[in-house]
This record gives structure tokens, sequence and C-alpha cells, in this order.
């Protein structure tokens, strides 16, 4: 859900009062999303009980250079938590009687228009340049009677919509009664209905012939991991509750001023010569189109009005990051990213050994495949992102790309400065920064050929590999040669001149039980009856303990909030150790605390978790 709304959103409104670490920030600003993220944080004496995360606290408030970029808003939340049970919807909160506090909406409406009275948001349907609003269709290579039509999470959602209000106007009783008792046949029907409008379209701007309509398949998917089917059952379930509005019928009954606007203009291009929605119907193949999305080589200048740049300090490190700036310029450059985004995921291949950056996959994913394992080798890259040589990347993405057949050079030679200029926009000061949309696609593709030359040479060995940006690990059953390993890898990695960091060169051996080995926050455990995935026991006491210690001194300020961020990582991994937090929070608190009973304990955390 959160993937199809990032997706939907034409703006996302972050409110950083509570948030404690920069992961969770990231869960709001999808990279592969194109809404654009403003963030608001509240005045300092608007924080009640001063319960700002440690993030928020250390990193931006107290940052005179990110505080140019964020900004200051009147903030007293009061929600409603609405109990939701379904396949889809677990629980949701909305603002009391479902209004916008004044003050939020006040600074939202500035944030908008930078102090102008009035606002407009503008949800027209505009060419593929824009990457919201796009239908492509694809011929089957091996069925060419077969079509693939891949509509956008934005434009499906709004024909949803206008089907929902079309067919059910503001009887939702009725669309909800339909929904719970014909849920499958009831999605079935609207992807077809979606289909059918689509394939009308195609037909009545000369795409397609009326008798290749006829005598073709058409399969319709979403620019999203999950499948059609998912896709649309979520996008259903969450306009009900935004139309339902919880236990009563919301004041807002429509995402936008006209319920209609999208899907009725959607329609008209059925009936209408509208060269506008054909320009939104394209293959991507030549060449020549890719001249829309490839700058010239950005300035100095540009960079200064397009990008902002700060420091983040941690016990350990200080990293700069560079982040788009609130300018036009700004929106602009991260536009152009996503398109740059749109473009290589269409013409260049992933290895599957990857996990980073990648909708549906997960920490959990990339240490799964290591499960069965009791030999380990660990390394990691060192300045990853800052090491990558743009030069190597662009020869890579000219190579890459399959979908060019170009023979003669003088082609070749206009593709080549086109990718040399599309990396470039995607640089800031010579470096990949971490902070671009951009950075962690072109990353993935700089180790291509590392994965597959590494994959090949552990599959070949009964090894596992598995990447996760700069952390890798190789695993076997079987005990391993670490030294002709580490050869590989580092000879590997010099062929696109990245280096291992050698202070983070581990090998394990699981062959007692108990022993473990650590990877991305998750421990491999050895057990009597197999190998386990969990998060360390260690970790889980440090972090129990440490918010008990915060109770009984009464130190309720940010250092709470940091801990609860590490309590509900561990819990979200290894549901198995809520059991031990209680029990360490239980022998502490109870009886130090006064406590009655543990639910004295859990109105607490709930308390301090919201």
């Amino acid at each position: 859900m959160e993937e199809i709304l990032a997706k939907v959103s034409a703006s996302t409104f972050v409110f950083l009062d509570t948030l404690s670490t920069a992961a969770e920030y990231g869960m709001f600003t999808n990279a592969q999303a194109n809404n654009f993220t403003y963030t608001l944080l509240p005045y300092e004496e608007d924080i009640i009980n001063d319960a700002v995360g440690y993030y928020v606290k250390k990193s931006i408030r107290e940052n005179r250079d990110i505080r140019e970029i964020v900004d200051l808003v009147r903030y007293h939340p009061k929600v409603n938590r609405y109990a939701k049970s379904s396949d889809v919807v677990d629980e949701f909160f909305g603002f009391i009687k479902d209004e916008l506090p004044i003050s939020i909406e006040e600074s939202v409406k500035k944030s908008l228009l930078r102090n102008k009275e009035k606002y407009e948001i503008d949800f027209s349907i505009t060419n593929e340049s824009s990457s919201d609003f796009f239908i492509k269709l694809t011929s089957d290579v091996l069925e060419p009677q077969r079509y693939n039509i891949l509509c956008s999470t934005k434009l499906l959602f709004y024909i949803i919509e206008g089907f929902l209000k079309d067919e059910y106007g503001n009887k939702s009783e009725i669309l909800i009664n339909q929904f719970k008792y014909n849920l499958d046949d009831y999605v079935s029907s609207v992807i077809g209905n979606v289909n059918s409008l689509v394939i009308n379209s195609l037909v009545t701007h000369n795409t397609i012939t009326p008798l290749e309509a006829v005598n073709s398949k058409f399969d319709i998917d979403v620019d999203l991991s999950e499948s059609i089917f998912d896709v649309v059952k979520h996008m259903i379930e969450f306009l009900i509750l935004f139309r339902n509005g919880g236990n009563k019928y919301s004041k807002r009954r429509s995402l936008i001023s006209n319920p209609n606007e999208i899907f009725t203009r959607f329609k008209s291009k059925i009936s209408k010569n509208d060269s506008s929605f054909t320009n939104m119907i394209t293959n991507d193949k030549q060449l020549i189109n890719f001249t829309k999305i490839a700058l010239q080589k950005p300035s100095y200048e540009y960079n200064k009005l397009a990008y902002s740049s700060f420091i983040v300090s941690s016990p350990k490190k200080k990293r700069r990051i560079v982040t788009y700036s609130k300018t036009e310029y700004g929106q602009n450059a991260r536009v152009l990213h996503k398109n740059i985004v749109a473009f290589l995921n269409n013409h260049v291949l992933s290895d599957s050994n990857s996990y980073a950056y990648k909708t549906g996959r997960s920490t959990y994913d990339c240490v799964l495949p290591h499960l069965n394992s009791q030999y380990f080798f660990k390394a990691d890259i060192s300045s990853f992102f800052n090491s990558i040589n743009s030069d190597i990347l662009v020869s890579k993405i000219v190579n890459h790309i399959e979908d060019f057949n170009v023979q003669q050079s003088t082609i070749r030679d206009i593709l080549h400065t086109q990718i040399e200029n599309m990396v470039n926009n995607c640089y800031y000061l010579n470096k990949l920064p971490i902070g671009f949309v951009s950075s962690p696609k072109l990353s993935d593709i700089y180790l291509f050929e590392f994965d597959k030359e590494i994959g090949e040479y552990c599959k070949n060995r009964n090894r596992i590999y598995s990447r996760y940006a700069d952390d890798i690990m190789i695993s076997s059953e079987n005990e391993i040669d670490i030294e002709s390993i580490k050869k590989s890898v580092i000879d590997s990695l010099s062929k696109v001149k990245l280096t291992i960091n050698s202070k983070k060169l581990e090998n394990k051996k699981l062959l007692s039980i108990g022993d473990n080995v650590k990877f991305l926050g998750l421990n491999i455990v050895k057990k009597e009856l197999g190998n386990t995935i969990s998060v360390g026991k260690s970790y889980v006491s440090e972090a129990t303990i440490e918010f008990c210690d915060i109770v009984l001194n009464k130190d309720i300020n940010q250092r709470v909030k940091k801990v609860i961020g590490k309590l509900k990582y561990i819990i979200y991994q290894d549901p198995t150790k809520s059991k031990q937090i209680e029990r360490i929070i239980k022998s502490k608190l109870l009886s130090s605390y006064n406590f009655t009973s543990s639910n004295d304990f859990m109105t607490l955390y709930k308390q301090l978790s919201e």
C-alpha cells in the first residue's frame, strides 16, 4: 500500500516530530515514485514532551545546512485509530472528525506554493516524459499475437476511482458489500473493465487495428512488483476506506476536486482524435527518444541551484548527504532522475544475486539463501557509491542496452554521448551521491558483471552468493577456501576500480549449537533442528534495558524514540523476540516502577510508540 500511495501522490508531506532514524524517513520517500516529498518540522515549543526523534534532533533540527530545505509548522495532531479486519488492511489512522488541523493545512498550502495565497494541483494526463501517467504497449517476441499493456500505477488508480464513482456514486455501503462478499470476482471484473477501456483507446488511435484487437490477447500489468490483481485489490480497499472515513462517511469524498477528472479525460480519448494521448502510447525503442531525458552536461551553477548538501554525523563517521533543493531546478532534477531510472529499468538487466533497492526484496531475502550454510565469508566494498567511476559506468550502460542494435559507428558515438550526458546529470562534484534517486540503479548496473562473475564462480563450486549494496556474503554447507574466495572478489572488484574494506573482512564457521553469523543486522544461528534467522539476543537485551532505564529515570526525551525504533525493528524482523523483550521489562519495571501488571507497561509502551 505504501508503494501505491507513493506512486499515486503528487506530493508527500512528512512530519518529522517522532521519527527516530533515517531509515524511517526513507520509508516515506520512495525512490521509485515520482511524488515530491516535503519535510516539515514542528517548532521547538510544539514538540510534545520534547520526544523528538534522535535522527531528527541531531541530523536535522541542529543542522544549519539541512534546515534550509525544511519548513517549520505548528503541529498539535489529534488522531483516531480504526480497527479493520481484512486481508489488505489491519488498521488505519485518521484525524479527529476527519478534518485536517488548520495549522497543518495552512503549512501545507504554504509549502506547496511558497507563500502564494491560492494553489492548484494539476492532475492532467501528460506525455511520456512525465512518467506519471502512461501506457506502454509491447508485443511478445514468442507470441506476436499477445500484447503486454503496462499501465502506470497513478493512471490505473484514477481510472479505478472513476469506475467506482461511475458505478456506485455515493452509495458506499453497496460497494462495501460487493467487495466484501465477491472479492475475487469483483477485482477481476474491474481489471477486465480497465483492459477493455485501454484496448478501445488503442484501436481508436490506430495503434492497433480492430482485427488485431479481436484476434490478439492482451495482458495488462502495472509498474510495481506485485501482481495486477493485488494492486487493484489494495486500491479498491483504500478508496473504500478513504470515502467511508472510518466509522462515518468522509467529508472529502474524492481525492481531487473533480472526482471523475482523470477518468473522464481518459474516456474522452476513446472518442476524440487527441494526439496527446497517442504520445503516451510508446514502445521507447528509438534512439532519438532518449534525447528527451539526456540533457547537456550540467554546469557548476546548475548543480548549485538544483541540489543541497549537508553532513550527517554518527559515532563512527561523518557522511555527506546530497539531496534535491526546493527550487524549480531541484524539482526538475528529481523528475529527470526518475525518467532516467525508468529508461534504465526498461533497457538494462539486473542480476538476481543483488537485493538492495529493489521493490519486494529485503535484507531478510538477502540472508535467506544462506540459511542452511555452515561456512561463511563476508566482505564490504570501501566507499561504494563515491568510488563508482563515471567513465566505466557509461561504458557499461552503453554495452548493456540490448534494445539498440547499433551497427553504424556514427550512431554508436551519438548513443555514447547521450549516455555520458545522462550519467553526468546523476553525479555531484564528480561523485555518485547517496541521496539521488538514480544512484541505487546506477550502482546496481555498475556491479552487474561482478555479480554475474562471482555468482557463476560460486555456483560452479556449490557456494551461495548474495550482495546487498556494498555488503557481500558467500557461504557453503561444506568447508570453503577463504583465500581463494577473497582473491576472486578482490580481482573482480579491481576490474571496476573498487576495493574491499580489509577491516571488515570476516570468515565464520557454524560448527556447534549456538554458533551464529551476523549479516545485515540479522543472525543465522545454528540450532539442533537446523539453522534459524533471528535478531541477536544481545541486541534485544541492550535495546530493551536501555528503554527500561529511560523509563526508570523519567528521561522521556529524544532517546526514547531511538530505542522504540530499535524495539520495533526487532519485533518486525523476528516476532519471537517479543517475549524476551516483555520478560526483561517485567523484571525491571514491574517492581521498580510500581506497575501492577504487564498491561500497565503495554499502555506506556504504546503511548511512547505513537
